[in-house]
């Protein structure tokens, strides 16, 4: 039963320790989470970009652009996504219903071959100097 109980756990902690990304261009940004910051805005998740320290918020919001919109409506139920606005040129703003998926359904959507980009619509922490 203690086995049991011990690779129970072990799975429970290798599902949780995935690592957070997103994509720019082709190449995955990684980030951690972190506290909220000051002045916090609505409903953000706030990430430290590892590479550069940067602070990024995150909501429920995703910016995608096709390179077709042949499957538009496909990946609308898909990913169960509300549309907010077509900001033209294939460019689309989504909002994610389970704000939690935000960044895996933007990497989702980044894989897809008739997507040219997709990636958490980002809120950045202003700095007066």
């Amino acid at each position: 039963m203690k086995k049991i109980f011990l690779l129970l756990i072990s799975i429970f902690y290798l599902g949780c320790a995935s690592e957070k990304y997103f994509y720019n261009g082709d190449k995955k940004i990684f980030i951690s989470p972190i506290d909220k910051i000051s002045r916090n805005v609505g409903n953000i998740d706030y990430y430290k970009v590892r590479s550069n320290g940067t602070q990024i918020g995150i909501s429920n919001k995703i910016l995608v652009k096709f390179v077709n919109e042949t499957n538009l409506d496909r990946y609308i139920s898909d990913f169960n996504l509300i549309l907010k606005k077509n900001m033209g040129n294939r460019l689309y703003l989504f909002e994610v219903k389970n704000k939690s998926l935000t960044i895996d359904t933007a990497n989702s959507l980044h894989k897809k071959s008739d997507v040219k980009f997709a990636e958490p619509d980002f809120i950045q922490k202003v700095i007066k100097r």
